[in-house]
């Protein structure tokens, strides 16, 4: 592993190559390291710290592999040039706030069929996060102002069968509490979403998978 705090504010590094024998990066390890431009993180890595990358504001080339099952509360905050595409396949759990401010994603997919879910504040202000798309099956939980203020936000794509929890706020402040943006579910899962709890408020927005836009 790499140790807690290990590169905290080592603000001259530009690129880092993970070792292939390591296995965990601890919290804050790179916190701060505001040059820091790309990481090659290498697959056997299954676990990336509370604060690990959080307010490496420079950062804008990752790859997480699939061996990463857990990323930490605050991990990436304020990696404001991050422009993620994807989350991996083998991903369990997200920790709250890990992608506030994360200004840089745009177009999102969650691979993973194993996450259960997303925390409170999970994508917290990324203002530019215009779509997302989430495979999981086993998605119960959608936090709390997990979406907050993303007012680009306009398509949702969920694939879970059975609606996951969300809260009033879940969705504050976007495109889908403003009225112009939709959700878009499995086809026979409609009428359970436009009924369930909190999901009632923007059944008129939610449709069938079948409906997505082509490009």
């Amino acid at each position: 592993s790499i140790g807690a705090w290990a590169f905290k504010e080592c603000s001259s590094l530009t690129s880092v190559t993970i070792p292939n024998s390591v296995t965990s990066i601890g919290e804050y390890t790179f916190e701060g390291c505001s040059s820091l431009t790309s990481v090659t993180i290498p697959n056997g890595v299954t676990s990336i710290g509370e604060y690990a990358f959080s307010n490496c504001s420079g950062l804008s080339e990752i790859i997480l592999p699939n061996t990463v099952e857990t990323v930490g509360e605050y991990a990436f905050q304020h990696c404001t040039g991050l422009a993620l595409t994807t989350l991996p396949s083998k991903l369990k759990t997200i920790k709250q706030r890990a992608f506030r401010y994360c200004s840089g994603i745009v177009d999102l997919t969650i691979l993973s069929d194993v996450l259960t879910a997303l925390p409170n504040d999970t994508f917290d202000q990324a203002v530019n996060l215009e779509r997302i798309d989430i495979y999981s099956q086993q998605l119960t939980s959608i936090g709390n102002t997990c979406f907050y203020s993303d007012l680009k936000l306009n398509e949702i794509i969920i694939r879970r069968i059975t609606p996951p929890s969300i809260t009033t706020s879940t969705f504050n402040l976007t495109g889908i509490s403003n009225g112009t943006g939709y959700i878009y579910v499995p086809d026979e899962s409609v009428t359970a979403y436009q009924t369930a709890t909190n999901w009632s408020t923007y059944a008129a927005q939610i449709k069938g998978i079948s409906e997505l836009p082509t490009e």
